[in-house]
């Protein structure tokens, strides 16, 4: 973080050399901690040498001090750090997940479409929605858990999604509240794996409830399991799974039972299937 201060100040006094018309230079940060560093005990610091900084931070420190201390000597550049709210920097935090575009003499592969896609759906998914009442709303209603997170503790979106998914929920609009405008290219594959797990889920071939513990654990919780009736396109999937297996039409209909985890979904897909008509043929 400090290094990268320093260089946002020594691109700005490089621009000055051909725009005149910058006169002051506003770094916004969300970390209290930086900006009492660079805007108060930096002052106390200069007086003892920086001796009480931590090692690694101090070499930084006075140069941003120094930097700061020429610009004001020489009327060139006003320096002003603010503590703004996290979500006034999410452009910067996209910029860091997707780093620096700029030429360099050995050029990476590009980063395809779909990878920035889902970077810019996990930093909405982590910093944005949080604080998103209708995300908060929907999430409370299906017991989805919501919070801050960071790059370290970020899990994926496989748990959300199921549950989603579970609960019939699953729709562009409430993909939209939790992962942002990117959402489609994002997840649009893991979601359609988890749309067909759980419709086949009373399939011989998929195994029943226990195929997965780690979605059984995240199938915990749920206030109700009506996921949606298969589109065309899903029977379309169904069917060529259920040939492939060689099922016939009475062991498509059997309800697979695995050991009994005190979570009756299969009879409740069972129950809602048989309520809306749909036999799983």
């Amino acid at each position: 973080m400090l290094y990268a201060i320093k260089r946002t100040i020594e691109i700005v006094e490089d621009n000055l050399l051909s725009e005149t018309s910058i006169k002051k230079l506003v770094i916004k940060l969300h970390f209290p901690y930086m900006v009492a560093c660079l805007s108060e005990h930096v002052w106390d610091w200069e007086q003892n040498d920086y001796r009480n900084v931590e090692q690694q931070n101090r070499f930084l420190l006075k140069n941003i001090h120094d930097m700061i201390k020429e610009n004001n000597r020489e009327g060139r550049l006003e320096i002003k750090f603010w503590l703004v709210d996290i979500f006034e920097n999410l452009d910067v935090l996209t910029m860091m997940a997707l780093g620096d575009d700029s030429p360099s003499p050995q050029e990476p592969p590009p980063r395809s479409n779909v990878g920035i896609k889902f970077r810019s759906a996990a930093l909405y998914w982590m910093y944005h929605a949080p604080s998103d009442f209708a995300a908060q709303q929907l999430c409370r209603r299906l017991g989805i858990a919501l919070e801050f997170g960071t790059s370290d503790t970020f899990t994926g979106f496989t748990a959300p999604i199921r549950r989603l998914v579970i609960t019939g929920e699953d729709r562009a609009e409430n993909f939209a509240r939790l992962f942002g405008d990117t959402w489609e290219e994002a997840i649009k594959t893991e979601w359609d794996e988890i749309r067909m797990d759980v419709l086949t889920r009373k399939k011989p071939y998929a195994g029943g409830l226990h195929r997965n513990e780690s979605w059984n654990i995240m199938d915990e919780g749920a206030p109700y399991c009506r996921p949606r009736l298969p589109t065309a396109e899903d029977k379309d999937k169904i069917a060529k799974l259920d040939k492939k297996f060689h099922l016939t039409g009475d062991e498509v209909s059997r309800l697979h039972v695995g050991r009994d985890s005190g979570i009756d979904f299969e009879r409740q897909i069972a129950l809602y299937y048989e309520l809306m008509g749909y036999s799983g043929e």
